[in-house]
């Protein structure tokens, strides 16, 4: 693959990969890669000919075209220093087309490499993901990025891996195998967002890809199908166990625990509808008693944990356990209820669960709670929601050229802050990448963003399975994440919308 009589474009191949293996791995690979594609391109000379070839080539002009929106938008912000730090974010933007550009397009071999470290890298951090689960199961199973970021790499990675497993047949095992470990991974990591957009991927690859392979009442066959199934999944699997689990039950108002203690009760509207499998959360309960006997077993704070004060997580699961919160049924809890506690765990049924479980039952949860007492705070669906409203007022505000490159962030905490019941802790971003665009550039940025979006894929002269799903995966993730807004979310979109559109070459 190497020529190192082409030392340019040789150090430019050795940058892609080292870009590729640092997306799920490393920050310093990525910078490092896109260092080295920087000094390729000034090693190969020819200046006047490579600015040419990335002036001639539109879907490169398209692509790099982000940045400059992003440029411009530092001329009308207030926050010109968080305005630098998102620009100095962006820079894979520029980087990745404009410096590619006369190397461009890659070999067969040469994209084939590229994508094979890719997926040998997913496979590297996903073992690392195995080995802590097993040994220490409270570390995050991604440990070098995000689990959303991660998500989104495995469901690529699972299509590049189907990808090849149509081209080379001698290596199918070893192509099954890697496609089992990665549906593992994604199952081990528990992201609820990497799941749903990998099955609108599927439907979208199903739909999209030429009929030469599925004809259009095969396409309508499998598309509904894997509606169905994941509803029914869904359903039967979660929802309806949940709403038994939940379903009304009453334990006797009391006045006093057995020691004496008085009890706390409020069974009104705001709290009194809050339950834990279906118990109330908020009765019975004698503080003082709590205190002293978990002060006794534990030498955390009753009063303090991370983000949420563990007397609350106390209260919650002993109710999900259908316990009366005192002295006397607090010495039901066993070492094993005492270390959940310890880690946030609100719900002794969450101890049995895998972390994709979790998700969807906290999921549920979250939601009945919200529409009960409307207090988002701590819950992560929900909290998006405000998130998403926010961004949507700040827009409102300015309607045509948005709050600029660097008030986003101000403004959306501003108006979160003033307008809503979120508690200080959990201001955000909007984590939507298309609320974020609109508020931060207006309409005009807006269009132009779609425009940025959809015009590579739809100008791309033929489709793969790759082209797909990779369109597919970025353009739904852009719904519930930032992903432009993160070094690795932003590499991610920017090293494979690079390769993959900006040639007219079928790989």
């Amino acid at each position: 693959m190497f020529n190192f009589k082409d030392l340019p474009r040789s150090l430019f191949l050795l940058s892609l990969i080292v870009i590729a293996i640092g997306l799920p791995s490393s920050k310093f690979l990525m910078s490092l890669g896109q260092f080295g594609v920087v000094l390729a391109w000034i090693l190969k000379g020819e200046y006047q000919h490579s600015v040419k070839n990335f002036f001639t080539n539109k879907t490169l002009l398209v692509l790099s075209s982000l940045f400059l929106l992003h440029l411009i938008g530092l001329i009308y912000t207030q926050n010109f220093d968080y305005g630098l730090r998102d620009v100095r974010v962006k820079l894979p933007i520029f980087i990745l087309p404009f410096f590619s550009a006369p190397f461009l397009p890659l070999k067969r071999r040469e994209w084939f490499w590229i994508l094979h470290f890719f997926v040998l890298s997913v496979l590297f951090v996903s073992g690392i993901g195995f080995y802590r689960k097993f040994t220490n199961p409270d570390l995050p199973f991604s440990p070098f990025v995000s689990h959303i970021r991660f998500g989104l790499m495995i469901d690529f990675a699972l299509f590049v891996t189907l990808y090849f497993l149509r081209q080379k047949l001698i290596y199918r095992g070893l192509y099954i195998a890697a496609l089992i470990i990665l549906l593992s991974a994604l199952y081990f990591l528990g992201s609820l967002t990497a799941f749903v957009v990998l099955i609108l991927a599927t439907i979208t690859v199903i739909i999209v890809f030429p009929v030469r392979y599925f004809s259009l009442p095969v396409k309508l066959s499998l598309t509904i199908g894997i509606l169905l199934l994941s509803v029914g999944v869904f359903y039967f699997n979660y929802y309806q166990p949940y709403k038994e689990i939940n379903k009304e039950k009453e334990l006797p108002v009391l006045t006093h625990s057995p020691n004496g203690e008085k009890y706390y009760s409020d069974l009104s509207f705001s709290e009194g509808f809050t339950r834990e499998n279906g118990y109330y959360i908020w009765q019975n309960i004698a503080w003082e008693e709590l205190r002293q006997s978990w002060q006794k077993v534990s030498n955390k704070p009753f009063d303090d944990s991370t983000g949420n004060a563990l007397k609350f997580t106390l209260v919650r699961y002993m109710t999900s356990k259908g316990l009366n919160k005192d002295a006397s049924d607090f010495k039901k809890l066993s070492p094993k209820d005492i270390q959940a506690i310890e880690k946030g765990i609100a719900n002794y049924r969450l101890t049995n669960m895998n972390k994709l479980e979790k998700r969807i039952y906290q999921t549920i949860w979250e939601l009945e709670v919200w529409q009960k007492n409307g207090n988002p705070s701590g819950h992560s669906l929900v909290m998006r929601f405000i998130y998403w409203e926010s961004a949507v007022n700040v827009w409102l505000k300015h309607p045509f050229i948005g709050v600029g490159t660097g008030d986003i962030y101000d403004e959306v905490m501003k108006w979160q802050k003033e307008n809503s019941k979120l508690e200080e802790g959990f201001y955000k971003h909007p984590h939507n990448q298309y609320l974020t665009m609109l508020a931060t550039f207006g309409v005009v940025g807006f269009v132009w963003f779609l425009f940025w979006i959809f015009y590579p894929i739809v100008t791309l002269s033929k489709h793969t399975l790759l082209s797909i799903a990779f369109s597919a995966i970025v353009v739904v993730s852009y719904l519930n994440e930032d992903t432009l807004e993160t070094q690795a979310g932003v590499t991610f979109v920017m090293l494979f919308s690079t390769l993959l559109y900006s040639s007219k070459k079928v790989y």
